[in-house]
């Protein structure tokens, strides 16, 4: 069994001992700073998706332009099968 030293006292204990049995040092916990780290590295990788999860929002301006595209748009497919139907009228729903 590999020997480590106390992070309290120094004594040079068993690695796998909960307790330093000289001066009784809780060796199970992690550091805080470890934690700490770790609370960062998540924070870095998690930002991105965090914030292009947002999307702006569209202006009426914005929206208005989309409404009249999409127009244009079902008025060329209603035309595209008037031509070719030969001239039928046709409908969308």
């Amino acid at each position: 069994m590999p020997q480590v030293p106390c992070k309290e006292c120094g004594e040079n204990i068993a690695s796998d001992d909960k307790t330093c049995p000289r001066c009784g040092a809780d060796l199970s916990k992690t550091p805080t700073y470890i934690w700490l780290i770790a609370a960062i590295v998540v924070a870095v990788i998690a930002a991105p998706f965090v914030f292009l999860s947002f999307e702006p929002e569209q202006t009426d301006e914005e929206k208005a332009v989309l409404l009249e595209q999409i127009e244009a748009e079902n008025r060329r497919v209603r035309l595209l099968q008037e031509e070719q139907l030969g001239g039928e009228k046709t409908t969308i729903n």
